[in-house]
C-alpha cells in the first residue's frame, strides 16, 4: 500500500517535471521566433503584378513611402493564395523603424504595413484592439502597445 502511494507520488512529480520542461522549451522557441521576426514587416493588400515580390516591395517603398530600401532588404516572400501579402525582412531594427514611421502616409489606401507577429501575438493584439475600441467609445483615453494597453493612464 505504501509502495503504491510512493510510486504514485513519484509519477506525479515526474509528470510535473516533464510539464515544466516542456513549458521551458516552448518559451525558448517562442522567444527565438520573436527574435527572428524582429526586423520583419508584413505588407497587406499590395496589388499583384508581373514583377517578383522583391521588386514589388522596393517599388512600393520608393513610390508610396518615398524610402530607398534596396540595400536594406534581406529577403522578400509572397504569402497567401492571391499573393497580396508580402513578408519583408530588413537588415536591422532601425530600417524597420524608418518604414513603420512612414506607414502613416498610407492613410486612405487599402494597403497596410504591420509587424510580423506570431499567431499568438496577433490574437493578443486583436483582443487588445477590441478592448481599446470599446473603451474609446466610452470616452476613455487609450494607448495601445505590444501586449499591453493603457486606459486613462492606468
Amino acid at each position: 500500500m505504501l509502495e503504491n502511494k510512493i510510486e504514485q507520488r513519484f509519477k506525479e512529480k515526474m509528470d510535473k517535471t516533464k510539464e515544466i520542461e516542456m513549458q521551458k522549451v516552448k518559451t525558448i522557441i517562442e522567444n527565438q521566433e520573436r527574435i527572428e521576426r524582429k526586423n520583419n514587416i508584413v505588407i497587406m493588400r499590395l496589388e499583384n503584378s508581373s514583377k517578383n515580390a522583391k521588386d514589388r516591395a522596393i517599388e512600393f517603398f520608393k513610390e508610396k513611402l518615398e524610402i530607398q530600401i534596396e540595400d536594406k532588404v534581406k529577403w522578400v516572400k509572397e504569402v497567401g493564395i492571391n499573393k497580396k501579402l508580402i513578408l519583408v525582412s530588413l537588415k536591422d531594427w532601425e530600417d524597420k523603424q524608418e518604414v513603420m514611421g512612414e506607414k502613416g502616409q498610407l492613410k486612405g489606401t487599402k494597403i497596410y504595413i504591420n509587424h510580423d507577429l506570431s499567431r499568438e501575438d496577433r490574437d493578443i493584439q486583436c483582443k487588445l484592439k477590441e478592448i481599446a475600441k470599446q473603451e474609446r467609445e466610452q470616452g476613455a483615453e487609450v494607448k495601445l502597445g505590444f501586449r499591453k494597453i493603457r486606459i486613462n493612464g492606468n
